[in-house]
């Protein structure tokens, strides 16, 4: 299961700008069920999974007790962000809308779209960035032992 899958239920917190949002009655609705179908599609959990995998070495030994913030971690969650954001443009273009349109979409989201919305937008959170580097650095050093 891609970690994209794994990763907790967090509020909506990532909004670009502060830019006020026209949302059309029904809209939303489509829009989010073609999110989910993208997001399958593309296997979006997968590109995630292979960034932490990759990356993944940066983290170990890391625990909950021992989060010592590193200046490397910021430049990993940079290029980390920097994929997040080009998917998310992907697609916003893909299905002719903006991303106002699309975050006004997911704040009305609801059931599956909703558990979909909130677990790609937590990704672009580093808190959780982090957590799930951790994860799979202290999975690869257990397997190596």
């Amino acid at each position: 299961v891609p970690l994209l899958f794994r990763a907790r239920s967090v509020q909506i917190s990532c909004f670009i700008g502060s830019a006020a949002f026209i949302t059309f009655a029904g809209m939303a609705e489509p829009l989010m069920s073609e999110f989910v179908e993208w997001v399958q599609r593309e296997e979006i959990g997968t590109v995630f999974d292979t960034f932490i995998k990759q990356h993944a070495s940066a983290f170990y030994g890391v625990t909950p007790e021992n989060m010592e913030q590193k200046l490397e971690w910021t430049e990993l969650y940079n290029e980390y962000q920097a994929i997040f954001d080009v998917k998310l443009q992907a697609f916003v273009d893909s299905a002719g809308t903006t991303v106002g349109a699309f975050l006004e979409a997911a704040k009305a989201a609801e059931g599956l779209h909703e558990a979909y919305i909130q677990i790609f937008l937590a990704h672009s959170e580093y808190t959780v960035f982090v957590q799930l580097m951790a994860e799979e650095a202290n999975k690869i050093e257990a397997c190596q032992s």
